[in-house]
């Protein structure tokens, strides 16, 4: 853009939109920066010799598997967040592909009235963890029937790889309840059920307010009774406070669109994980 200086931040977020924009195929805007940002991935050697630019299978791996935590955590430095809390958040964004739109995010989240004290609820989860910390919740709920105690050990082996201090985890039945510690006390509620035949306490807390709702994929799983996430959705989206979130590759007219962006989800029918557009949405104003 001819006539403006790129900060430092600038320069870290066009480079994570152009990585992702490699990964997606899709053109390139032609400027100075991102000509310096091309040189830069085929000094990396993340870019095919020859011809239009494209990610390479070391760039690939790059995009998908990074750990420069230091360069995500430049990322973040427009966040206000403390140093601690930064850093734990460049980890969460690791796992997230499109780290621009996990960027837009955690900004929309950021100064959000309703963030707190409700919490976010990811309908249909698995053992994503990752998406649902970028809301940036004091407690955060996931709701899948095939929650068992490989997938809890899984959330919190990635909380403390994040650098979190989990300070205990208890299970009660269906619902586990993992507290954890940043720079404050905080909680990740896992719930064992059919996210559309939900149990009374999960209920009812629900139906006090919730800040953020997430559904990620197609739908989730039909077979053997199992309702669709998007019913789920749909049944609790009533409870979403002014100014709630909803993540989802749904669209929807009844909501403010905000951004879209792309999301990796787990799929139980094909057992692997896929990548879909989804998209923020935002009640009333």
């Amino acid at each position: 853009m001819a006539g403006y200086v790129f900060s430092e931040h600038d320069l870290d977020l066009v480079r994570e939109q152009t990585l992702r924009d490699l990964w997606l195929g899709l053109p390139l805007p032609s400027s100075d920066e991102i000509a310096s940002i091309l040189g830069q991935f085929r000094t990396d050697g993340f870019l095919s010799p020859d011809g239009i630019p494209k990610l390479n299978d070391k760039g690939l791996e790059y995009v998908l598997h990074r750990q420069d935590i230091d360069s995500l955590d430049s990322l973040l430095r427009n966040l206000n967040l403390s140093d601690n809390e930064r850093r734990f958040m460049a980890h969460v964004i690791a796992e997230v592909v499109d780290k621009p739109f996990a960027h837009q995010i955690m900004m929309a989240a950021r100064d959000n009235p309703a963030r707190n004290p409700y919490p976010s609820v990811d309908l249909g989860s698995f053992d994503d963890i990752a998406h649902g910390l970028l809301f940036g919740a004091k407690e955060h709920i996931m709701i899948d029937f095939a929650l068992s105690e490989r997938e809890i050990e899984s959330v919190v082996r990635r909380l403390q790889s994040y650098g979190a201090n989990v300070l205990g985890v208890v299970q009660r039945g269906s619902i586990t309840n993992i507290d954890y510690q940043v720079e404050d006390d905080r909680k990740v509620r896992l719930v064992k059920a059919d996210a559309t035949r939900l149990d009374a306490q999960t209920r009812a807390e629900l139906q006090r307010g919730v800040y953020a709702l997430i559904v990620k994929g197609l739908g989730g799983y039909n077979g053997a009774g199992y309702g669709n996430v998007f019913e789920a959705l749909e049944q609790n989206a009533q409870f979403l406070r002014d100014r709630g979130l909803i993540l989802t590759p749904k669209p929807t007219t009844q909501l403010e669109r905000l951004f879209s962006g792309i999301l990796s989800y787990w799929s139980h029918v094909s057992q692997n994980y896929r990548f879909q557009k989804h998209t923020l949405y935002q009640k009333g104003h």
